[in-house]
């Protein structure tokens, strides 16, 4: 074992001024000794040494506990500026094959470009940023995207020599690494290289915001846009409303709607569907009849979904009544209630005393074909109990 380090430390301080890799060279090392080697119990000794090495933080395990140190970094965390520090803060020693390994190792493609970006801002990775081992590694992990190399060229531009083209490539760059902060604030910092932002960088940003159904700098966006005069598009609007609603940002997304109505643009029915779910689910029946009364003010044709949450907001707000003709009405325009409205407004019937409505409700919807079981037994029921026993037997009749 001692001859063997012994060996490796000659050849060490020979390749030290070489080009050579310290991986390479571990594994002419390793070549070396099994052809020197032949016989199975000497060439197992040195496999022995191998691992011995690998256990102490040899050449062989430097690289991979460097990408490793840095991978759990970057994969284990949103991309901020606290992510940026533990990277700064890491004492590691840089050097392109290290750099090559990270980006080689990375989950995601976007992960790796995300890495490549933050060395193009720090003044002592820069050199890596224009290696021809680093972009291309890079380039192999993005060869889907071929505007890359145009992004990367970019990305060593001074701002202030940036055209609105080139902040344009820099934030679509951005998106696809998926750098919400960095988008926000390179929009921001345009008009101090001399370039004011135009349409094509707002939606920019707001798409990738979309994309990454992360809307924390939304409002800061939109206050510029109105600085600017600059609103956006109807299927902008829409794209934010959905994105809004996915998040759960149910209030922002009905503040975007109403501005969107206030300038006059109409919603899709698809944005008209998700903000009723939404609102409905929330339990807030006033706030889903006024965005139905404004979705046939639009003259968009409420589809199941519209119509369900309609159903659950009138039962809420104590209108059964109500309830129960948009629920006829839906049946008529052939479509089916789900069990949940359907329950809904069949209870409120029910504690309402109205039995007999709740029988004229179960015969239209057996013409329609469309399942009672959810109320039928409680129909049964309280028929009985009323005496109307011939409308009973016609009930059961119906079930064989």
């Amino acid at each position: 074992m001692v001859a063997a380090v012994r060996s490796l430390s000659r050849k060490w301080r020979i390749i030290q001024g070489s080009a050579l890799t310290p991986r390479t060279a571990f594994a002419l090392f390793s070549t070396c000794q099994e052809a020197a080697s032949p016989s199975p119990p000497q060439q197992h000794a040195h496999r022995r040494v191998l691992r011995s090495l690998g256990k102490q933080s040899s050449l062989v395990s430097f690289f991979t506990k460097g990408a490793m140190a840095v991978r759990r970094i970057i994969e284990e965390r949103r991309w901020d500026a606290k992510l940026e520090a533990a990277l700064r803060s890491l004492s590691i020693p840089f050097s392109e094959g290290l750099v090559v390994e990270i980006i080689k190792s990375l989950s995601e493609a976007k992960l790796s470009l995300r890495f490549f970006i933050w060395m193009a801002q720090e003044s002592h990775m820069q050199h890596f940023c224009v290696s021809a081992n680093t972009v291309d590694v890079l380039s192999r992990r993005w060869s889907h995207e071929k505007q890359l190399d145009l992004f990367l060229r970019t990305l060593r531009l001074d701002p202030r020599s940036m055209n609105p083209r080139s902040f344009h490539i820099l934030l679509t760059g951005y998106g696809w690494a998926g750098m919400i902060d960095k988008a926000v604030e390179t929009l921001e910092s345009m008009p101090s290289s001399g370039v004011s932002p135009g349409l094509s960088h707002f939606v920019c940003v707001l798409n990738i915001l979309e994309q990454e159904k992360l809307f924390y700098p939304l409002s800061r966006v939109r206050e510029r846009m109105r600085q600017m005069g600059i609103y956006p598009s109807a299927e902008m609007y829409n794209k934010l409303i959905w994105g809004l609603c996915v998040a759960g940002h149910k209030e922002d997304a009905l503040n975007l709607f109403q501005e969107m109505k206030g300038r006059g643009q109409t919603p899709g029915v698809e944005t008209y569907r998700i903000l009723l779910s939404m609102y409905s689910k929330a339990n807030q029946a006033m706030v889903v009849l006024n965005i139905f009364y404004e979705l046939l003010t639009d003259g968009v044709e409420p589809d199941v979904k519209a119509f369900n949450a309609l159903i659950k907001a009138l039962c809420l707000a104590g209108k059964p009544q109500e309830a129960l003709e948009m629920l006829e009405t839906m049946i008529d325009k052939s479509l089916n209630p789900n069990l949940v409205s359907l329950t809904m407004v069949t209870d409120a019937l029910f504690n309402c005393g109205d039995v007999i409505q709740v029988l004229g409700l179960w015969m239209k919807l057996k013409t329609k074909s469309i399942p009672t079981i959810t109320f039928q037994e409680r129909l049964i029921s309280e028929l009985r109990n009323l005496g109307r026993l011939v409308e009973v037997e016609e009930i059961l009749a119906a079930q064989q």
